[in-house]
Order: structure tokens, then sequence, then C-alpha cells
């Protein structure tokens, strides 16, 4: 999000040909390689319709309050200055990844099927079960989570498949 610059830069800065994203901006002031590939860029702006994704980008943060990112100050301590010298305006990290059970909800077993599936899976040898959780940003056609059912199933492989309550949506 750094790489990409502030708002005014998205909306009619500096960069506007292919070539201007293959190198680092001048904002990012600390060593970093981060740029695109010049057919990434000659690729994306073969798609843009009457207004860029940069320029819906820099319209959405030209309205922003504060920006919250999944990342930590940790992991990304130049990005974050970067990102809050450009903007001017909170950025809040939010971590990488969910909080650690305590250890009397890991025995516990909430979910009433938890004690089958532990049974099953201390039945299973190390590293022998595929697991399979497309998450959040993956939306499959019913069709095609059949198809996917139907491979894993091929396979042979125990396996265990995470579907959340937008996945089961989609077979309705």
């Amino acid at each position: 999000m750094a790489f990409l610059g502030s708002a005014s830069e998205l909306l009619g800065g500096s960069r506007q040909q292919p070539e201007d994203f293959t190198v680092r901006p001048v904002w990012m002031d600390y060593p970093n390689n981060i740029a695109f590939k010049l057919h990434e860029m000659v690729s994306h702006q073969e798609c843009i319709d009457s207004v860029s994704d940069f320029e819906r980008f820099g319209i959405l943060l030209s309205s922003c309050k504060m920006i919250i990112l999944r990342s930590c100050l940790e992991f990304e301590p130049d990005a974050f200055r970067v990102l809050k010298r450009i903007h001017q305006i909170p950025i809040v990290p939010v971590g990488l990844l969910p909080p650690s059970m305590q250890r009397n909800e890991l025995d516990r077993g909430d979910d009433q099927n938890w004690e089958g599936l532990k049974k099953w899976l201390d039945n299973k040898q190390e590293k022998s079960v595929f697991y399979v959780a497309l998450g959040s940003e993956v939306n499959l056609s019913q069709e095609l989570m059949h198809e996917l059912a139907f491979g894993i199933e091929k396979s042979g492989l125990p396996f265990i498949w995470v579907v959340s309550q937008s996945d089961k949506m989609l077979g309705q």
C-alpha cells in the first residue's frame, strides 16, 4: 500500500506510464524491491475501463479517516512510517494472525463434532490428512465446489474440508 502512494498521487500524480510503476517511488525512503513488472502494468492498463483501479483507490483513500491494515508494526515498521507520512491519517495495524486460544479452550472442544474429529485424526498417520479451507476470499460456484470435492475424493486421501456459512449459501 505504501508503494501505491497517497490519494493525490493515485489521482494524477507523477506516475502516468506503465514504466513508472516498475521502479521504487521516491516516497518509499527505505531499502526494498517492491515494484511491478512491466508486463503486469501493461496487462493492467489493457483491462482499464473508464476509470482505472488506481483512480478508484485514490478516490476511496481521499475520503478515509483512518486506514486499517492486516499487518503489524514489528513486521513492517518502515512501510507504516511511510504510510503515516503520505496519508496524514491514523494507520491502524490489526495483526497478522488470530490470537492463540487458551489451553482450556483447546481441551474443552466447544464444537460437538470436535471430539469425533480429534479421535479420527489421532488414528491417522502424521502428515497424511489433506486439509482444505478456501477462506473468505474464494467464492466457488456450486459446480466448482462439486468438481473440487470430486477431485479430492478421487485422490483417495483422507481429508478435512472446512466450509464456511457463505459457502453453504452457494448451494441453496
